[in-house]
Formats: structure tokens, C-alpha cells, sequence
């Protein structure tokens, strides 16, 4: 990633979410759409927009500067209703 896909991440001045290689886990699912939301204002392309997904997750993606996908994702809080089932959207 060039120095310019680089700052796309951290051009708020803080580490949103804990990076591991192309995916970064959030803590929460909305803080996912918040990120999505910053990182396309500032210049990545939008790929997915967050949604959740069967397998429980909240999860998004979009692409850097230099054309590399990356995924955003929070695991869903358990559904009260029902504790095997993740809360959906």
C-alpha cells in the first residue's frame, strides 16, 4: 500500500478498527458503517456496503487508492430472543 492508501486509514487520527492484513475487525457493527462511511468520504471506492450477513457478522468493503479490496466486520451481538442466533440488521 502506498503512503497515500496509508492515510486514507488513519487520515482521522485514530485506529478504528484492530487491522489484520485486508480485514479489519470492529468493535461493534456500527462502528463498521461508521468507518465504511469515513473511508469512502475520503477517497476509497466503495466495493459493498456494510449489511449483515448469515453468518453473523456485520461486514463491508471498498477499495484503497491503488485498487485493493478490503473488508471491514464486527461479529453481531447475540439476539436475546434467541442466543444461537446473532442480532440481524
Amino acid at each position: 500500500m502506498s503512503p497515500g492508501g496509508i492515510s486514507l486509514f488513519f487520515a482521522s487520527g485514530r485506529q478504528p478498527c484492530e487491522r489484520s492484513g485486508i480485514h479489519d475487525k470492529c468493535a461493534s457493527p456500527e462502528e463498521v458503517y461508521a468507518v465504511y462511511n469515513e473511508y469512502v468520504s475520503k477517497g476509497a471506492v466503495g466495493i459493498a456496503e456494510p449489511k449483515v450477513v448469515a453468518w453473523g457478522h456485520t461486514t463491508g468493503f471498498f477499495a484503497d487508492p491503488e485498487g485493493n479490496i478490503h473488508s471491514l466486520f464486527a461479529v453481531n451481538p447475540p439476539n436475546p430472543l434467541n442466543p444461537l442466533e446473532p442480532v440481524s440488521g
